[in-house]
């Protein structure tokens, strides 16, 4: 009965240090860095989203490959832009509780500009650049089509309209873009505002400098291509060329219609109501989806 009763004590006591040594391996197992992007190539400003899936790890430094980097703690999920095209190689490194264990894994990222091109409207042979952000093909210049009543010249100028393009009422750009193209919906312009993030997505489309924005232009990339310039907006008197500029979305809001404001000095997209009367800008986007 009593080497019966020592076997189990035994046995319990071998059970119990086997139990400690996984413990202890499992507690003390060496870091594995994992880096995982959903997309590698991109383009200037464009939110790419990066993901540390790295094991046995407590403690992280994310170094982006273009002179800036992060430290973080726990898995997680990281957003970052490249400002410039080029090839990026970016390092996870990642460390054990007491910053003494270290793994690294690297992935390249390629930055190119946004594809351009540029169409043709038969109605009246003025040729227009365009630029293809995310999956979609916009235009890079303001619509400058003459449809006669409902649009007008900034001052009644037409130079004016050979940069800005002509700025139109909102029942009048309903029915302006050329065959194959539409007035963008209010969730197209949403779109766009996401791709570059929201609060600097103003600072993408519009065009650099102050040659026609006022100073000083803030946040002004144009990486997207897109090329806004500040027309202003038609009514009597015309207001506002060089400070903002207002593109009609295809959705009315009760007696107005829903707008999307630039300002020389905010970075960001405004989404606001506008007067179904006043005289605005048009930038068409392609009926033509592009799937990755």
């Amino acid at each position: 009965m009593k080497n019966l009763f020592r076997k189990k004590i035994k046995s319990s006591i071998l059970l119990t240090l086997i139990f400690i040594t996984i413990f202890l391996s499992s507690c003390f197992k060496k870091p594995e860095a994992i880096i995982y992007c959903d997309d590698s190539t991109g383009s200037p400003g464009e939110l790419m989203h990066f993901y540390n899936y790295s094991e046995h790890a407590k403690n992280f430094h994310l170094d982006f490959g273009d002179n800036t980097s992060t430290d973080e703690e726990g898995t997680y999920g990281i957003i970052h832009s490249y400002s410039e095209i080029g090839t990026y190689t970016l390092t996870l490194t990642a460390y054990d509780r007491k910053i003494e264990k270290g793994d690294t894994h690297t992935i390249t990222v390629t930055i190119t500009e946004n594809e351009t091109g540029t169409f043709t409207d038969t109605r009246d042979g003025k040729i227009y650049k365009t630029v293809k952000i995310d999956n979609r093909i916009w235009m890079a210049e303001n619509l400058n089509y003459d449809c006669g009543s409902g649009c007008y010249d900034y001052d009644n100028d037409t130079a004016n309209s050979n940069i800005y393009g002509k700025l139109y009422t909102w029942e009048k750009a309903q029915t302006v873009a050329p065959l194959g193209w539409h007035l963008p919906t209010k969730m197209e312009w949403e779109a766009i505002s996401r791709f570059y993030g929201s609060s600097a997505s103003g600072g993408a489309l519009k065009a650099r400098g102050t040659d026609y924005w006022k100073s000083p232009n803030t946040g002004a990339t144009n990486c997207s291509g897109f090329n806004a310039l500040p027309g202003g907006y038609y009514t009597f008197p015309s207001l506002e060329i060089g400070t903002n500029c207002v593109f009609w979305t295809s959705e009315e809001d009760g007696a107005s219609a829903v707008a999307v404001m630039l300002e020389y000095n905010d970075e960001r997209i405004d989404i606001l109501s506008f007067s179904q009367e006043l005289g605005c800008s048009v930038r068409c986007i392609s009926d033509e989806l592009f799937l990755d």
